[in-house]
Parts: C-alpha cells; sequence; structure tokens
C-alpha cells in the first residue's frame, strides 16, 4: 500500500467511525462494529491508530470540525449579528434532517457519555464545547458594539442559547421528534430578533 493510499485509508476509517460512534456511543461501541462498517479486520485498523481510544479521539475530532464548518458556512454573507444568531440556530434546526448531527450532537453525546469514566474524552468534549460556545459568545458581543443587543454578560447568553439548542436537539433525538428542537429554535428565534436579554 502506498502512502496515499494509506492516508485514504485512515481518512475513511476516522469518517465512517465518527459517523458510528456518534450514534452508537462513543465508549460502548465494540471494535467489532467499526470493523463491519469500515469493512477492515483489527488490524488494519490498528495498522492506522495506536488504541481505539486514538480512534475515538480522532473520529470526535472529525465530526467536531464537520459540525463546525457546517455553522460556519451558515454565516457567510451574513452581515449582522441577529442573521448570524439565527442562521447558528437554523443549523440545529435542520439537524434531524441533515447528515452532519445525524444521531445529535457529537460534543454533547461524547460530553455525557465520557463523564467520569475517560477524563481524556471528557476534556476533548470540554474544549470542543467551549469553541461552540465561543462562536455564539463573539456574535452577541459583536451585537452588542454594533447596537443590535442590549450590553449584558455575552457569555452567559450564549451558553443559555447553546444548552438549550443542545437539550432541544438531545429530547428531539430521544423522542424521535423532531417538535422539542423546532419550538426551542422558534423560541430562540424570537429572542434574537427582539434582541437578546
Amino acid at each position: 500500500m502506498n502512502k496515499r493510499d494509506g492516508v485514504a485509508t485512515r481518512n475513511r476509517i476516522v469518517a465512517e467511525t465518527a459517523n458510528l460512534l456518534n450514534t452508537d456511543g462513543y465508549l460502548r461501541t465494540p471494535v467489532s462494529e467499526i470493523m463491519r462498517v469500515t469493512g477492515l479486520q483489527k488490524g488494519g485498523i490498528y495498522n492506522h491508530f495506536e488504541s481505539r481510544q486514538a480512534l475515538t479521539l480522532e473520529a470526535f475530532d472529525y465530526a467536531v470540525e464537520r459540525m463546525r464548518e457546517r455553522l460556519l458556512r451558515a454565516l457567510q454573507g451574513k452581515t449582522s449579528a441577529k442573521d448570524k444568531l439565527v442562521a447558528l440556530i437554523n443549523v440545529f434546526r435542520e439537524a434531524p434532517r441533515g447528515k452532519v448531527l445525524k444521531g445529535g450532537c457529537p460534543i454533547a453525546n461524547l460530553a455525557i457519555e465520557s463523564d467520569d469514566a475517560d477524563p481524556q474524552l471528557r476534556t476533548a468534549a470540554r474544549k470542543a464545547m467551549a469553541r461552540l460556545i465561543g462562536l455564539f459568545e463573539r456574535i452577541i458581543e459583536e451585537g452588542v458594539k454594533l447596537g443590535e443587543f442590549p450590553k449584558g454578560d455575552a457569555r452567559a447568553r450564549a451558553a443559555h442559547m447553546v444548552a438549550a439548542l443542545e437539550g432541544a436537539l438531545m429530547l428531539s433525538n430521544l423522542y424521535k421528534d423532531d417538535s422539542y428542537l423546532r419550538g426551542v429554535a422558534d423560541r430562540l428565534d424570537s429572542d434574537v430578533k427582539a434582541g437578546p436579554r
């Protein structure tokens, strides 16, 4: 196998594993399932990754980056902070119909699953969540500077919005009913247009 084929195989393993772990569980999915979705034997997988945890972390990073790219694409062409927040809310609203957040948000999924079971995975989830909240926070700060939003704690507002969206996404996945997510997204949308408090 030449180097280019090896990189392509590694990338394929990461992408397929990311989808699998986000829907079936980061910690509880057996290597046999990873073998099944990738079509590789255990040795073929471990030829590219030193451990199951290394693969899990790389698959998580891949899933988070794919989500981040989707969020950033939604911001393209938006000039006002209000329009940017509405665009981010819409990414979550559309999650049940899209591929990027199939199975829920990878950050929330890993955070819930890893908890105290694996400090390294929990740290990865914390860093990714901080980046997500930070994206909302920067837009809210921008809106305050532009006079779109009243002065206040941008971090707290961002955490509130992300928590509401993550919780609604979890409920929609749990009940297989996207009305939870639509309802929360509609409410946040309304709040943003009125100017978050």
